[in-house]
C-alpha cells in the first residue's frame, strides 16, 4: 500500500491553476457576468471538478469561481461524464492537478 499525498489547496490556488493552463486570468474565471461565455465556462468546470475532487463543498469551490453551489453540483457531474468520454479532458485535468501540487516550483 502507498500513500496519496495532497497539499492542502484552496479555490484561490485551483483558479490559479486553471488561469495559467487556459490563458484566462483568474478574474476572468471568477466573474459571475462571464457565467455565460461558453470558452470560460469550460475551464471553470474543470475547476470546479477539480475543487470537489479536492475536497472542498460545492459551496465553497462555487464562491471562488462566482457561481451558485448548484453550477457547481453540475459541472462536477459534467466534467466526470466527459472524462469518461474524452481522453483529453482527463489530460487537461492531470495538467492542472500537476500545477497546484507542484506550484511552488512552477512560480
Amino acid at each position: 500500500m502507498s500513500l496519496y499525498l495532497q497539499r492542502k489547496v484552496d479555490g484561490v490556488d485551483i483558479r490559479g491553476a486553471v488561469a495559467e493552463v487556459s490563458g484566462f486570468s483568474p478574474a476572468e474565471l471568477a466573474d459571475p457576468r462571464l457565467r455565460w461565455n461558453r470558452k470560460i465556462s469550460s475551464w471553470r468546470s474543470l475547476g470546479l471538478y477539480i475543487g470537489r475532487k479536492r475536497g472542498l463543498a460545492y459551496k465553497e469551490v462555487a464562491r471562488f469561481f462566482g457561481v451558485h453551489s448548484m453550477s457547481a453540483y453540475h459541472a462536477h457531474r459534467k466534467v466526470t461524464y466527459e472524462v469518461s468520454q474524452d481522453e483529453s479532458v482527463a489530460q487537461l485535468i492531470s495538467e492542472i492537478e500537476y500545477k497546484l501540487d507542484n506550484k511552488d516550483e512552477n512560480s
